[in-house]
């Protein structure tokens, strides 16, 4: 029986493709692989922050009006001042008056038309904190101030608009003492989780305005990924170069932190399907 050149030779160009194509396919899985490492999830507790620099004001004003046109200023703004002593000169009718002081304090503001004075122990941080973060922060709360420890002591009741968002007026007292005009850092406590995942930041996958993150069942099949990988999760803060994520199911074992050919995979997949 003769066996066909051209029929022997196709069979054998066959196999060799196909040898080539489950290498080229071993290669890409290999590929897939070496981008993945894993990381395991635990459940933990959160705590959101959220920071801001205060200014320090004055509780109360003393305003001293001025019946005249300043001819003489002798004290500035942020200037330590004594009972009696004279704060500026000014013009009165024919003559030159002296504005003397009636309290110890220190000078807040100085207008054509009055001088503003406050004690200096009299003072607190007044902080800008957001509206979505009011319902969060109440009346003797603790905050941190730099390196000690505040209280939060009023809050105002009407918002002011400033650079497209709501804020609300914080005043907060603290445990050192402060300078007029001087900023502070405040952190405030906005909002407790229970029950988050802490993940590398490189695993969180983004798509859209979605975040999802890939389970380690995708190393079973690498070349079967479906959607049934990939769980969404809401991204909730940053701690230490981690993601803090919420999730609705309960993730066991390990997820994958993608990199480079993986991570393009992955997105890509995504695109399609969501």
């Amino acid at each position: 029986m003769k066996v066909n050149k051209k029929v022997v030779i196709l069979v054998v160009v066959v196999v060799v493709m196909l040898g080539l194509w489950k290498g080229c396919t071993s290669i890409a899985n290999q590929e897939l692989l070496a981008s993945i490492t894993l990381h395991e999830v635990k459940q933990e507790s959160f705590t959101k922050l959220y920071q801001s620099r205060g200014v320090v004001v004055a509780k109360k004003e003393v305003r001293y009006p001025i019946a005249g046109m300043i001819v003489e200023k002798l004290v500035n703004v942020g200037d330590m001042v004594k009972k009696e002593e004279v704060l500026l000169k000014y013009t009165s009718g024919n003559g030159t008056k002296s504005l003397l002081c009636e309290m110890d304090g220190i000078i807040t503001e100085i207008t054509e038309s009055y001088i503003s004075i406050a004690k200096k122990d009299e003072v607190w941080l007044k902080v800008l904190l957001p509206s979505r973060f009011i319902e969060f922060v109440g009346e003797n709360d603790e905050v941190k101030l730099s390196d000690v420890k505040g209280k939060v002591v009023k809050i105002s009741s009407i918002a002011n608009y400033q650079n497209g968002e709501n804020y609300y007026e914080v005043y907060v007292e603290g445990d050192a003492s402060f300078v007029l005009h001087e900023e502070v850092e405040c952190t405030f406590s906005i909002q407790e989780y229970e029950e988050v995942y802490k993940v590398p930041v490189s695993s969180v996958v983004a798509c859209g305005d979605k975040e999802y993150i890939v389970l380690d069942s995708w190393l079973d099949h690498v070349m079967d990924f479906t959607m049934d990988d990939v769980v969404e999760v809401e991204v909730v803060g940053i701690e230490d170069g981690n993601a803090v994520i919420l999730c609705e199911s309960h993730l066991h074992g390990a997820i994958c932190v993608l990199e480079g050919l993986s991570l393009s995979f992955v997105q890509e997949m995504l695109e399609l399907n969501v």
